[in-house]
């Protein structure tokens, strides 16, 4: 199992001439898969992007908080913990 302790996660902004992207930033390094798929839902609006980077980067937090890689999340078990988590039932 991987593992994120230690490791600080933040939502970026990469401006280029008329382009803005959302990044999710592992020690200042995009997270490749995050940052693919923040491109594509931000291809008709970057506040779309916005939006989904923070979303993702609270789940990026539980993920480390609960010492799971995101790779590591291949059934539904993890993604209902968010959900009670995010509800504040915790582990009910």
């Amino acid at each position: 199992m991987r593992d994120y302790c230690g490791l600080e996660l933040r939502v970026e902004l990469a401006k280029a001439k008329n382009d803005l992207r959302f990044m999710i930033t592992d020690n200042g390094i995009p997270i490749h898969d995050a940052c693919l798929w923040l491109d594509f839902v931000s291809l008709n609006s970057y506040l779309t992007g916005e939006r989904y980077a923070y979303a993702l980067l609270h789940f990026f937090r539980f993920l480390k908080t609960n010492k799971i890689h995101y790779r590591d999340v291949v059934d539904k078990t993890v993604i209902e913990e968010y959900v009670k988590d995010l509800l504040g039932l915790g582990k009910k």
